[in-house]
Parts: structure tokens; C-alpha cells; sequence
């Protein structure tokens, strides 16, 4: 059977599959008991070296390991065999397999590159035709018009006056030939209206040549650039490729984003600082001090910054710009030849960045798979239809509704607390006190004046034909006129008193007389009668205390310099001597709640505590009042707060001139010359330390001044009320950051558990699930990014064919798409970026608009095909998890599963409580769901303040001892003990005070002995190798090796070597920066991942001509957009692409095998929207009757 035979309308991988029960073949096992491939299948892709044997001592090693952290004992889950026949590899073995099909998929881009590389650049045209479409000018000074540019390899940019709507205004491209400029219609015509149309059609963008013929367009952040042309939006993807400059800049020297910070705040000061040193350093681009030295070699984002830093010259003028962002178009027509020599520069530009950007990425990037997946991720593609409208409708329509409904709640509240002003009873409000209760009165005149003659015959006129001067006054009909006068003559007739007494009133009155200020300021002199409150939002202040809001029982309170808080009971009284005219808080009123049940043994009744002495109920036993000054000096403990890091001083005599060599590259080839070169930076910054000792003892009073006011935070602040003491709000930050609003998503939580709560009823409930259950947050922070989406509609004349001869189009059906603006390399970790797309969350019944992906519709006869990278087949393994699981294993054992942590990603079951998030939640009682949080916020990087912090945050009444004792014991059990690999200098020193040394790490404590034993003056450093090694943990294989990576001279991935960012190298930042070092290898090496499924795919869909094109990857979702007839062949070729792409990880790290459970997605999903689950209905508050029945369109088939 051939694999093209093979690649039929399956509905389960399984049943193409060889199971152990058909040929008698028994489950291959590695030495852990870890399920791997079939043979067939193994030796298909591996070769001979899938039959390698392990070596005897690290299989026992590692099952001692397991043995200790109670793995070993647990039975192995077996699953049938899987064996098909798999296509053939293009090489010798899966590596040369990816760089053929990769090579092939960029040969014809890489022979454009070189052209526009090599070729000279064309002097920009001095004067620029004003004429609609594409104009050439040549280099000898010939002009003529074009449909389209008629080379294949362009730098281009394109210029958008915001004003005038979603539409390219001009553009400029350059080849190596000529230059080329692009003005749009409306620009040339101005009768010709695009702004006011309600859709954007092919013929208002820019055209370029539609053909499957390879061309290649240069930009930065080129996908803008994208989006303005019209071919791009065709259904069937051409031969056209995009490369973007920016990307190239952020993989080579990109800034994380606190680098980004430090380099901004940097930029504006370092002038001032440095004085004359900078004006001779100019030239050489030398910042100084040392931890500075990464600007040097790194910049901002932004075209001018990398145009900057790469090629240098002159700086772009970017003042132009402001015309496209505040002008409109008379503006630019007036400005036209300076503005398209602006557009023709930043074209320029890009062609010259990439010049001096192209030879560094082939040297940082050597696998031409990167370069092959950076240009298929360039190409995302996103079908609608009229639905996308629907959709944007019914989400506005509903937000306005629900925005309607909450402020009447609001208001309703408002009103109900004015009633506070009889008998003064706000004066006994905890949450109502201190607001602005002052009225202002209504006054009648002394003597009622008699009224004017003309007064007089107009009151005459109305009574005479009423109905007739209500319709000129009004625009009602003629109906609601009779009743309105009806209502009117009942009224007088049963209170004429009541209206003969307006002419007792002045003729300007008060705004809302008997009103409190603070309501007549949330009402509008503009509506209506001015009665409702019109202006209330939930961003106010005011609003937590109309809402009578709670923290376990105890009010709310905002205090300007701590921001919000709650109130709890005091038997101190206060500190501040508030004055007798001000409002006296009402103490009186606080209850104190019961102890939370949750609450841990050491705080419970500690309110109760303070209760009982507010009231004086003390017993004469003296044991009651030991218990009771116990529960205080509890309430008062200490917060331990680490000691600050010095700050780091500049301009030091001699630091600048070290830096300035390495800068200089007066290093010689010697490695020793770099080790010295550090070892004076480390003794400098010694003698620095001992010179400002002074300094920081003052430093040091500060922090305990710091640590003094953390202690009062926790125990309760003194802020001038009597009787009671204010606690913050713990932030998600940490402690010692302001709560801003507690009605923020951050709450959302506390609101579920009933920590946050109301004590002003029902309507009070009901405004908090509006506002607190994200119903209202999710389209009011996504609302302007989606509304803003560029939807580009075919014209009946545009739709394909084989969609318009369909049998399932409508007649009055519309049709089109939109191009996600992706950078596709916009981190330093080489993720790709984009603001709503990429980061776009899951339906859900609490978020309005959240049904935004299953917008995403294919047109008639195509379906999405795709699956979850992190669902693989009977188990749900994260991506990066098993990325760094493996890389742990491969330095351990080069074995899949010889590490507790590699065995719990690829065995453990949430079941039997064997797999990583059930082991850390119950080695430290938190939730499952808790701990996965944890454990990734760890391997990413974190520390343990990180995890103290995540841990308070997850239940706020732990205290800090005990959030350090669980981080302790969490990061003692995964991370396991630090120790030390002695250097030579280190085992020598060993030999000469006759300690015996061997290969094991040393700990701390053992290094420093060995320096007193000495009498040395060397430091740690000085004696053990770069670099720590982990022990004793369940993950400290893997971090071992990931901070070998991230300490290593060149820091590469494992798989394809792809090189860290400049701005992270050691070279560059010596020790700093390591979490982000760390988190890089492997969110990058995900990044590789991602790109070698991609290649697979692409060779795929050619090699058995799959008609499909790559639609998106969202998080770890990877979707293809494919022909109906081809929809489960496209399945099965991504089945085996996860098969190619986790065995080259397998290989690359030496370990020639691949665990089954990974090799195969668990489903791959064929759907006719965008959705992470193909069954998932997609109800949400503007989509309540769900997909099924509100639009028509099934579940899907996800049994793949």
C-alpha cells in the first residue's frame, strides 16, 4: 500500500494501525518503562540507531532516582501499537530529511534575496507623477505606468491617512532596477468617496502581480504592508512571500521588555551623566558602566532605532509621519512629492537593513527551516462571510444593553443612598461617611411679581389650542400628544396649588436642589431632567462604596496613599489628631465577621480576639489574657523583607576603559584573556562595593525602614480612623502596590469565593457579576482591536469559481477575509506577535464577544483542519513542558523518562495523581489547577520570591512565613539544592589541603570550607565552573542543563541552533538576566518546533497535492484552511507531521527513539469555523443560542 493510497477518508488513526493482538508483536519498552514507536516505525525514521542499547549504569541510576520519588512502583500504560506506512525521508536520517524539504521551500527566495542584495540601489526619483495606480521610473529617467511592479523582489512600504478609513493612501517599492510609486484613488480624485463606504473591496487596495510564480516583498513589520494589497486576500495563495526586517532585528539583537525599560529610561538620561566621556565615546557608540553594555549592541524595535544601530549615517526623518496619523487628505496632496520622498526613504531603508541584518541572521540561524517557517508564518489567512458583521452588531448591541443595565443598577444604588440624608444617617455608614453630603436649598421669592402682558397672551394661546403648539414643540405624533395633554389636565386638576406656586421660584434655580454634592455630580445638566445619574461608571471611586463592598466581612475603604483596603477592628486608638470639623468616622458600626473557615489554625478567632477586648469581656483567668496578647502579638508579625541589591554605580575610573576594549575587540583569540578581562570587571566592582560601605548602611536603614512599613501593611494600618486600622489589598504585583480598583478582572477570583462581596443586596449582586464576571471587560479591552480588524469583501466578480458554483452558497452571501498583522519573530524568544488574533481567548458564557475565533468561517467547499500541539494521543502533554522534560532527560540519561520529571510528562496520569501538576499540588495543598500555574511559572524561569508572591495570591490570608515554607519545600522537591562543579584552580586548591576530590558537585557550605582551609582570598567564582548544578529534585536534571545553555558562550537551541538575542549574550550581560536566558531556550526551542511542523506541512500538501494553504497558529493551535475533497488527507499528513517534527527533536538531543504518546496528536479536527474544541457550541452573552442554532453550522468531526 502506498502512503498516497493510505491518505483516504479515515475517521481514527487507529484503524490504519497494527495492533499487538493482529501480528502478535508485543509494545516496545525503553528501560523506564516508557511505551515506544513500533519497530516498523521507529527504524522508518530512525534508522539502525533505534536499536542502540542503553548503557547499563545510567539505567540504574535512573531507576534509583524514580525508586526515590515513589515512580518506579507504578505500573506502566500500555496502548496498541500504531504502524503505517510513512512517506520516505530525504536523507539519511530525519535532520538532512528537514533541511532538504526546508531547502527546497526557500531556494527560489533565497536566488530573489540575493539579487536585491547584491545589486546596486536606484537613486529615488526627484520628482514623483501624481497619477492614480502604479508608476516605474526607470534609471535613466523613462516614466511609465503600471498595472503592477514587473520585478519579482521589492522593498516596499505603504503610507495610510487615518482619516480617510482603512485604505492605502500611497506607497513606494524598490528593485534593484527601478523605483516604483502607488497612489490610490481617492487621493488623485477627490469626489471619489472610500471613507463613507460601508465595505473594503479589492479594487481600493493595491495591486500586485497574481501568480504562483515565487516573488518576495521586503518591509518592516512588513505584514502592515500586507494587509494594503489586494492579491493577498485571493483564496488561492500565489507564489508571493514576505520578509520582515523588524523580525530579522528582534531575533539578532532584540530587548526583552524590562530591557526595553531600562533602555528607554537610558536614552534620556545617559547624556547628562556621562558629560564630556560621551562626546568622545559618540563615535564608538560606548555606553559604560558594565551592566549597560547590551545597549551597545542592541536597540529599539522601530525603523529609525534599527536602521540606527545596523547601518548608521544619517538618522531617519520621521516627521512626515505625523501627516498620515493627524492630516487628512488635502493635506498630504499638498505635501505630495515631500511625503512620497518620506515613503520612498523608509523603503530605501528597509533594503538597506537588510543588507547589513542578512549575513549575521545565516551565521545565528544556520537551518534553513527557520527561515522556511518565518516565511510560511508570514502568509496567515483568515476567511469571513457576512456573519463577521452579524457578529460585530450583536456584540455592540449587547454591550450597550448590558452597559444600560449596570448603570441603572448604579443609579439605583445612588438614589437609595441619598435617603441616608434624613436624620443624617450617612454619618452612621462605614462605606458613606466622608462623601460630600452638603445641599443645596431651593429659595422663593419675598413678592410673587405680576406677570407681563405678552406673558399673558401666550399662556392665553396655549389654552386655546393646546394640542397644536405641543406637536410644533415636539416631534410626537398626534396620539401621544392627546395623552401627554391628558396627563397634563389631570395633574392640574388635582394640584393646582402645586403649579400656581412656580411663580414663587427664581428664574434661575439650583441644579438638583436637596440633592447631595456628590450626586449632583454624577448627574448632567444635559439630560433630560437631570435627575439620573448619567455620569456613574465602575471606574470611580464611588462606585465600591455604593456597592457596599466587603472583604471577608470587613468594609471597603480608599485611602489616597494606599489605595484600597478594608477596615478592620482596633483597640488602639489613632494616631492622628483629626479635626473637630471633619467627619467622624463611625467605629461604632464595624462588625467584626466570623473567622474564615479556610483560615489556617494560628489566625482563627483573632477578630474575635480583638472583639472581645473592644468590649472588655476579659475573664480573671490569666490564661485568657495569655491567649488573647498572643492573637496580638500575631496579628503584628513582622514581614521579613531580603535585603536590597546595591545599586550599581557609574562612571568609575577604569570600568569604562575595560568595557571600551571589549567594545573595541582588543581581546586576543586566548579564552584566558576573556577570564581575565571578567575577573578585573568582578574585582572593580569589588572595590566598588568596599568604597560605598557607607552608603550602605544608610541603604540598609532604608530597608528596614521598608521592612517596618511591610509589617504595618500586614498587621493594619494607622490612617487616622479611630477604632479600626486599614489593611491593603493584596496585589497581584505583590505587596506594596496599590489596588487601584477592586472591581478590576484581577478580583474575579475573590468575587467567585466570596471573599469579595456586597452588603447592599441584591441589585447591588447583580451590578457585580455585570461587571466582575468579565461579561463587560472582555469586549470593552478587545472592542477597538477587533472593530478595527481590515475586512476586505470580494466582489461578486472576485469569488473563485469553485465557490460561487457551489451548492451551499447563498444568493445574497458575502464573502471575504482578513490578514492578521502578524510580526512573526516579535519577541526575543522568536514568538510571533500580534495584538488580537494571536492572543484571542476561548468562548465563553461570561464573556461578551468571546465567540470572536468561530467568526472565522470557511467558505463553501473548505474546512479547517488542525489540531492541539499540546493534546498528543492518551495524554495531555504542553509543548514546552515536553521540550524541557526531554532536554533534562537527554542530560541525564539520554533516555526518554529517566528523570521524575520527564517520566511524570510522558507516564503520569491526573487519574492516579502521578502527573506533575497533581504531585506539586499535593506536596504543598493547593489546587490542581494552582499548581499548574506554579509549575510553569517555574520552569519558565521564576524564583522563589515569584512563586511566595503567586502563592499569597492564591489564598491571601497565608502569611509570608508560610508562603516561604511552601516555596521552599515546592522548589526543594522540583528545583532540588544548588551546588558546584569545582574548576582547576578549585581542585587544586582541594589537593593542596588534602581533601579528597572526586567528579560529584560540591555544595556551598563544602566550597567555602575549602576556602578557609586554605587561607585563600579567592572568591566562589574564582574556584568552580560556570554555571550551577541541581540535585536531588524531580527537575534538576533540566535545569541543570538549561542554565549550562544560557551560561554557555553562544546560547543556541538544541534542535536548530538558532542563537539568543545579542542583548542576552554573555558576552554582553555577564550573570544578569538569567531567568530570561533560561525561559529562552526553551520558548525558543518551541519556536523551532512550531517551524519544522510548518516546513513538514508545506512538503506534505506539494508532495501530494493537498489543496490547502496555512491559516493561523494560536497558541499551541496550528490550523490549515483546506479544500472539502482533501480534508482528511490533510489530517493524516499533519499526524505525520508531529510524527516528523517530535522525532527530530528525539534526534537531535541523541536519543534515537520517540515515546508513542507523543508521536501522535490525541485528534486532529476537521471544522467548518474557528474553535479550539469543534464541539464547543460557543455560547456566550452576545451569541446566546450558540453556533448550532444561531448560525446554522454543526459540530465538527474531531475524532481524527
Amino acid at each position: 500500500m502506498t502512503w498516497v493510497r493510505l491518505c483516504r477518508p479515515v475517521r481514527s488513526l487507529q484503524r490504519c494501525s497494527s495492533s499487538s493482538a493482529a501480528d502478535g508483536s508485543q509494545p516496545v519498552l525503553n528501560p523506564m518503562n516508557i511505551q515506544l514507536l513500533s519497530k516498523p516505525l521507529s527504524e522508518k525514521i530512525f534508522g539502525p540507531a533505534a536499536d542502540a542499547e542503553e548503557d547499563a549504569e545510567a539505567v540504574k541510576r535512573c531507576q534509583k532516582e524514580l525508586k526515590q520519588h515513589g515512580l518506579w512502583e507504578v505500573a506502566p500504560s500500555l496502548a496498541p501499537e500504531i504502524a503505517f506506512p510513512l512517506p520516505r525521508l530525504r536523507g539519511k536520517d530525519i535532520a538532512e530529511h528537514f533541511e532538504s524539504i526546508a531547502g527546497e521551500q526557500v531556494q527560489p527566495y533565497r536566488r530573489l534575496l540575493s539579487r536585491i542584495l547584491e545589486g546596486n540601489v536606484p537613486a529615488v526619483p526627484s520628482h514623483w507623477v501624481f497619477q492614480e495606480g502604479w508608476t516605474k521610473y526607470h534609471s535613466d529617467g523613462v516614466v511609465e505606468r503600471l498595472k503592477f511592479p514587473d520585478d519579482p523582489v521589492l522593498s516596499f512600504d505603504v503610507e495610510v491617512c487615518m482619516k480617510d478609513g482603512k485604505v492605502p493612501t500611497l506607497a513606494t517599492a524598490v528593485s534593484p532596477h527601478a523605483w516604483y510609486s502607488w497612489c490610490s484613488s481617492r487621493l488623485i480624485s477627490p469626489h471619489v468617496r472610500v471613507g463613507d463606504e460601508e465595505y473594503i473591496h479589492p479594487h481600493l487596495l493595491i495591486s500586485m502581480q497574481e501568480s504562483q510564480e515565487p516573488s518576495l516583498i521586503i518591509g518592516h513589520n512588513v505584514s502592515f504592508d500586507r494587509a494594503y494589497i489586494s492579491t493577498e486576500y485571493s483564496l488561492r495563495r500565489g507564489g508571493c512571500r514576505f520578509l520582515d526586517t523588524m523580525s530579522l532585528h528582534i531575533a539578532i539583537c532584540g530587548l526583552t521588555g524590562y530591557q526595553q525599560a531600562l533602555f528607554a529610561a537610558s536614552k534620556g538620561t545617559s547624556s547628562k551623566s556621562r558629560g564630556k566621556k560621551e562626546e568622545n565615546a559618540a563615535q564608538k557608540h560606548f555606553r559604560g558602566p558594565p551592566s549597560n553594555l547590551w545597549m551597545d549592541v542592541a536597540s529599539m524595535n522601530n525603523l529609525k532605532d534599527a536602521y540606527q544601530l545596523h547601518v548608521g549615517g544619517a538618522a531617519l526623518e520621521k516627521e512626515s509621519r505625523d501627516v498620515f496619523v493627524k492630516g487628512t487628505l488635502d493635506d498630504v496632496r499638498k505635501e505630495f512629492q515631500g511625503l512620497m520622498s518620506y515613503c520612498a526613504q523608509d523603503a530605501r531603508a528597509s533594503l538597506l537593513l537588510l543588507r547589513a541584518l542578512w549575513p549575521e541572521f545565516l551565521e545565528r540561524f544556520p537551518s534553513t527551516v527557520t527561515l522556511a517557517g518565518m516565511l510560511e508564518m508570514g502568509s496567515m489567512y483568515l476567511p469571513i462571510n457576512r456573519n463577521w458583521n452579524r457578529y460585530l452588531e450583536a456584540a455592540e448591541e449587547t454591550y450597550s444593553d448590558m452597559q444600560t443595565e449596570l448603570k441603572r443598577l448604579l443609579g439605583r444604588q445612588a438614589q437609595d443612598a441619598c435617603s441616608l440624608l434624613h436624620d443624617e444617617s450617612y454619618k452612621e455608614d462605614v462605606w458613606l461617611w466622608n462623601l460630600d453630603w452638603t445641599i443645596q436649598d431651593l429659595k422663593v421669592k419675598k413678592t410673587i411679581s405680576k406677570r407681563k402682558p405678552s406673558e399673558k397672551i401666550e399662556e392665553l394661546r396655549e389654552k386655546r389650542n393646546p394640542l397644536s403648539n405641543l406637536l410644533k414643540e415636539s416631534s410626537c405624533s398626534e396620539v401621544q400628544a392627546e395623552e401627554e395633554l391628558a396627563k397634563k389636565s389631570m395633574v392640574a386638576s388635582h394640584f393646582p396649588h402645586l403649579l400656581a406656586s412656580r411663580d414663587s421660584l427664581h428664574k434661575r434655580r439650583p441644579f438638583l436642589p436637596g440633592y447631595p454634592a456628590w450626586y449632583r455630580n454624577l448627574c448632567s445638566k444635559e439630560n433630560g431632567n437631570g435627575l439620573e445619574p448619567d455620569l456613574l461608571s465602575t471606574s470611580m471611586q464611588l462606585v465600591p462604596r455604593l456597592l457596599r463592598l466587603t472583604w471577608d466581612g470587613h468594609p471597603l475603604h480608599f485611602d489616597p496613599e494606599h489605595g484600597w483596603g478594608y477596615l478592620v477592628p482596633s483597640c488602639v486608638s489613632s494616631s492622628h489628631d483629626s479635626p473637630s470639623t471633619d467627619p467622624m468616622f463611625p467605629y461604632q458600626q464595624l462588625h467584626v465577621p466570623e473567622a474564615h473557615e479556610e483560615q489556617k489554625s494560628g489566625e482563627e478567632g483573632i477578630e474575635m480576639i480583638w472583639e472581645k477586648l473592644l468590649k472588655g469581656d476579659v475573664g480573671e483567668d490569666p490564661a485568657d489574657m495569655e491567649r488573647l496578647w498572643a492573637g496580638v502579638r500575631l496579628l503584628n508579625q513582622q514581614l521579613h523583607v531580603p535585603e536590597a541589591h546595591e545599586e550599581q554605580k557609574s562612571g568609575e575610573e577604569g570600568i569604562e576603559m575595560i568595557w571600551e576594549k571589549l567594545l573595541k575587540g582588543d581581546v586576543g583569540e586566548d579564552p584566558a584573556d576573556m577570564e581575565r578581562l571578567w575577573a578585573g570587571v568582578r574585582l572593580l566592582n569589588q572595590k566598588l562595593a568596599e568604597k560605598h560601605e557607607k552608603r550602605k548602611k544608610g541603604r540598609k536603614g532604608k530597608v528596614e525602614e521598608h521592612q517596618e512599613e511591610n509589617k504595618k501593611k500586614e498587621s493594619g494600618i494607622d490612617i487616622g480612623l479611630p477604632g479600626c486600622l486599614f489593611r491593603p489589598l493584596p496585589h497581584k504585583d505583590g505587596p506594596g502596590k496599590r489596588v487601584g480598583n477592586p472591581l478590576s478582572k484581577d478580583f474575579q477570583s475573590k468575587w467567585e469565593d466570596g471573599t469579595l462581596s456586597t452588603a447592599a443586596g441584591k441589585s447591588a449582586e447583580q451590578a457585580l457579576r455585570h461587571e466582575t464576571s468579565h461579561m463587560l471587560t472582555y469586549w470593552r479591552n478587545a472592542r477597538d482591536r477587533i472593530l478595527d480588524q481590515i475586512a476586505v469583501w470580494w466582489l461578486p466578480e472576485d469569488i473563485p469559481h469553485h465557490i460561487n458554483g457551489h451548492t451551499l452558497i447563498e444568493p445574497s452571501a458575502t464573502y471575504g477575509a482578513i490578514l492578521p498583522q502578524v510580526a512573526v519573530c516579535g519577541t526575543v524568544t522568536r514568538r510571533a506577535v500580534e495584538a488580537t488574533w494571536l492572543t484571542a481567548s476561548n468562548a465563553s458564557s461570561l464573556r461578551l464577544g468571546s465567540e470572536l475565533k468561530a467568526m472565522i468561517q470557511a467558505p463553501p467547499g473548505f474546512h479547517f483542519v488542525g489540531a492541539d500541539v499540546d493534546a498528543q494521543i492518551w495524554i495531555l502533554c504542553n509543548q514546552e513542558l515536553w521540550i524541557a522534560a526531554l532536554i533534562g532527560d537527554a542530560h541525564q540519561g539520554r533516555m526518554h523518562g529517566c528523570t521524575p520529571f520527564g517520566w511524570m510528562t510522558l507516564q503520569g496520569k491526573k487519574s492516579t495523581g502521578t502527573d506533575l501538576h497533581s504531585q506539586t499540588a499535593l506536596a504543598i495543598d493547593i489546587s490542581r489547577d494552582q499548581a499548574k500555574v506554579l509549575n510553569y511559572a517555574r520552569i519558565y524561569g521564576a524564583g522563589m520570591s515569584f512563586a511566595q508572591q503567586l502563592l499569597r495570591q492564591f489564598n491571601h490570608r497565608l502569611t509570608p512565613d508560610d508562603a516561604r515554607a511552601k516555596a521552599t519545600t515546592i522548589y526543594t522537591k522540583t528545583k532540588g539544592v544548588r551546588k558546584y562543579k569545582l574548576n582547576g584552580e578549585g581542585k587544586r586548591l582541594a589537593n593542596e589541603a588534602g581533601l579528597s576530590y572526586s567528579d560529584e558537585p560540591w555544595s556551598r557550605s563544602q566550597v567555602n570550607q575549602l576556602l578557609r582551609l586554605h587561607s585563600s582570598n579567592k572568591s566562589l567564582e574564582e574556584v568552580v565552573e560556570e554555571g550551577r548544578v541541581w540535585v536531588a529534585g524531580t527537575e534538576s536534571a533540566m535545569f541543570t542543563e538549561l542554565e549550562a545553555i544560557a551560561h554557555s558562550d553562544e546560547p543556541r537551541t538544541p534542535v536548530l541552533k538558532a542563537r539568543i538575542t545579542r542583548a542576552l549574550e554573555p558576552l554582553y550581560v555577564d550573570h544578569d538576566f538569567l531567568t530570561s536566558r533560561v525561559n529562552w531556550v526553551v520558548q525558543s526551542s518551541a519556536v523551532d518546533y512550531l517551524h519544522l511542523l510548518l516546513v513538514a506541512m508545506n512538503h506534505l500538501f506539494t508532495s501530494y497535492g493537498i489543496q490547502g494553504r496555512f491559516a493561523i497558529s494560536i497558541h499551541d493551535e496550528v490550523r490549515y484552511l483546506v479544500a472539502s475533497e482533501h480534508r482528511y488527507r490533510a489530517a493524516l499528513a499533519l499526524q505525520v507531521a508531529n510524527l516528523w517534527t517530535r522525532a527530530m527533536f528525539a534526534f537531535k538531543l541523541n536519543i534515537p527513539n520517540l515515546p508513542q504518546s507523543v508521536g501522535f496528536f490525541s485528534s486532529v479536527e476537521v471544522d467548518q469555523v474557528l474553535r479550539k474544541d469543534c464541539r464547543d457550541d460557543c455560547r456566550t452573552p452576545s451569541n446566546p443560542h450558540g453556533l448550532h442554532r444561531g448560525f446554522g453550522i454543526p459540530p465538527g468531526e474531531w475524532d481524527l
